[in-house]
């Protein structure tokens, strides 16, 4: 199995180089990664990064059953069949081999924590470069709300002024047609009065 991560289809030279960042090197370690920590990789949303790691994990699967598959070398010499060793030594042998097989499985579980550890560290350190754009999105809709509710009230006061000036400038006028009306009166009561003594004192 080629262990290129570029053979991979939907990884190129630039995404292939951002995964390595990530400690992902090999198919193998790709389609052990998780989802969540290849989204974080941009241009790999999470429908895509299924996807990748799907086909990451169809090949590996296809390698392991070529390489399990593959006929073993036949040797032409028959090898001698070992003495048959004693019990102590067959049981100090088995442990050995039990103690060798707890400490390679100790050291991938290791392994196993260790890279779980990376994936959380990276994927805590993609949500923090997050934050501050998200923030900042904030703080521009914040201020943006903040505009338009002061524009909103300048509109409001300035229909206020409108509409006193324009009460102001009825008022005005209603009171300079009383007066008039006043003074017309006024007017006409002494006119009438004057005729009213002239025809006195023609009689």
């Amino acid at each position: 199995m080629t262990d290129k991560l570029t053979a991979i289809p939907g990884i190129g030279p630039k995404t292939a180089d951002r995964l390595r960042t990530l400690g992902i090197d090999s198919v193998r370690s790709l389609s052990a990664a998780s989802t969540e920590l290849l989204s974080t990789i941009p241009g790999l949303f999470a429908s895509r990064a299924e996807a990748v790691k799907a086909a990451a994990a169809e090949m590996t699967t296809k390698a392991s059953r070529a390489a399990a598959s593959k006929p073993k070398a036949r040797t032409t010499q028959k090898a001698a069949k070992p003495a048959a060793a004693p019990t102590e030594a067959r049981s100090a042998a088995e442990k050995n081999k039990a103690a060798a097989a707890k400490k390679k499985t100790d050291a991938r579980k290791k392994a196993e924590a260790k890279k779980r550890d990376a994936e959380k560290k990276q994927l805590k350190k993609a949500k923090a470069a997050k934050k501050p754009a998200k923030g900042k999105k904030k703080k521009l809709e914040t201020a943006e709300k903040k505009a338009v509710k002061k524009a909103k009230a300048k509109a409001v006061a300035r229909k206020a002024k409108e509409s006193a000036r324009k009460a102001a400038k009825k008022a005005k006028a209603k009171a300079k047609a009383k007066k008039a009306k006043e003074s017309a009166k006024k007017t006409a009561k002494k006119t009438a009065n004057a005729k009213a003594k002239k025809k006195a004192k023609k009689k």
